[in-house]
């Protein structure tokens, strides 16, 4: 059961991570949100699940670094999207 906090922390996190189109560390999530690394770590574990679920486009990766992408089944349907409004580096997986 996550906390008030907890959920606000996590919020945030998700933010930072759908705001970059670029991998981000644990030392860059934790620097930008002011969150220690400790912390951070249980967070991702629970963003991870939440895009797991079939009633996500989202999945969080670890490429080196964690980023939000659309997941595979969605990109050709997306894609065209990436030139007017989307960041192309979420699109790509």
């Amino acid at each position: 059961m996550t906390t008030q906090i907890d959920s606000q922390k996590l919020a945030l996190i998700e933010a930072i991570l759908f705001s970059t189109s670029k991998p981000l560390k644990l030392e860059d999530i934790a620097r930008l949100s002011k969150i220690r690394k400790d912390q951070i770590e249980p967070l991702l574990v629970l963003l991870r699940k939440r895009y797991a679920s079939q009633e996500s486009g989202l999945r969080l990766f670890d490429v080196g670094g964690y980023r939000l992408m659309v997941k595979q089944e969605f990109l050709e349907k997306v894609s065209t999207l990436a030139k007017a409004d989307l960041s192309k580096g979420l699109l790509k997986v």
